[in-house]
C-alpha cells in the first residue's frame, strides 16, 4: 500500500459556481477616490462645451427684405384701397358706356338748367313788361327771347289785345323777377318756375296796381341760345 501525500485541504466548491481552472476571486466593493490630501490624484475636470456664435442671417436678394416691409405694406393699402373702388364702380355700372353716357347726360341736364334759368329770368322782365309811348318796340324786344314758332303767336296776341288797352288806358307795365326754379329739364328743353311782381301804372286806376304772378316758361335751346317757347301764368 501506499501512503498518501499529505497536501493542503481542498475548498469545498460554493453552490453554483462553475468550475474554472482558475481559483475564485472575491472582487472588493470600489470605494471613493483618493484625494490630494491622502496621497492621491484628484479627477482631472471633464471639459465645458463652448457654444459656438451664429453667423448672421443674410437677408436674400428680390422680395426677401422687401416683403414686410413699410413700404411694401403702403403699396398693398393702395392696391386694397384701388381694388374696392373698382369693385364699387362696376356693381354700379359706372365704368361701362352706359354709366358714362349718364354721367354726361346728367351734367348736361345740370348746366342746361341753371343756363336756361337765367335766360328765362331775362327774357321775362322784356316779355312782360311795356309802355304804351313804345308798343313797337316792346314788342320787338320781346319777340328777341322767343322761337319763330312762340314770337308769332305772341305777336298775334300782343297786337290784338295788349296793344288796344295799353293805348286806351296810356298804361305802364314793368316787372321784377323775384326768384326762380327748375321745374324739370333735359340738356336741350327746361321748364322754369318765375316768381313776378308785375306793376302796371294806368289812366284807369289812381296808383300803381302790383300783381303777384307765378310764371312758367318752357325754354328750348337752339344754335347755342335758349329762348322761350311758351309762356303761362297763374
Amino acid at each position: 500500500m501506499t501512503t498518501p501525500t499529505p497536501g493542503p485541504p481542498r475548498r469545498r466548491r460554493i453552490a453554483g459556481e462553475r468550475r474554472s481552472g482558475r481559483p475564485a476571486t472575491v472582487e472588493q466593493p470600489a470605494g471613493p477616490p483618493p484625494t490630494e490630501e491622502e496621497g492621491g490624484t484628484a479627477p482631472a475636470p471633464k471639459p465645458r462645451r463652448t457654444r459656438q456664435p451664429r453667423a448672421p442671417r443674410q437677408r436674400t436678394g428680390g422680395f426677401g427684405g422687401w416683403w414686410g416691409s413699410r413700404a411694401s405694406l403702403v403699396v398693398l393699402s393702395v392696391v386694397l384701397v384701388l381694388a374696392v373702388v373698382l369693385t364699387t364702380l362696376l356693381a354700379l355700372g359706372l365704368l361701362g358706356n352706359r354709366g358714362v353716357d349718364e354721367i354726361r347726360e346728367a351734367d348736361a341736364t345740370d348746366r342746361a338748367g341753371r343756363t336756361a334759368t337765367a335766360a328765362a329770368e331775362r327774357a321775362v322782365a322784356a316779355i312782360l313788361a311795356y309802355d304804351y309811348r313804345s308798343l313797337d318796340a316792346d314788342q320787338s324786344g320781346a319777340e328777341d327771347f322767343m322761337t319763330p314758332e312762340f314770337a308769332a303767336k305772341y305777336g298775334r296776341t300782343f297786337e290784338k289785345v295788349v296793344k288796344p288797352a295799353a293805348e286806351d288806358n296810356r298804361a305802364k307795365v314793368t316787372a321784377e323777377v323775384h326768384g326762380g326754379s327748375v321745374v324739370r329739364a333735359a340738356p336741350d328743353r327746361v321748364r322754369v318756375l318765375l316768381f313776378v311782381d308785375q306793376t302796371t301804372q294806368s289812366g284807369a286806376n289812381q296808383g300803381p296796381q302790383v300783381a303777384l304772378n307765378r310764371v312758367e316758361l318752357d325754354m328750348v335751346e337752339r344754335s347755342g341760345t335758349w329762348l322761350v317757347d311758351d309762356i303761362s301764368s297763374y
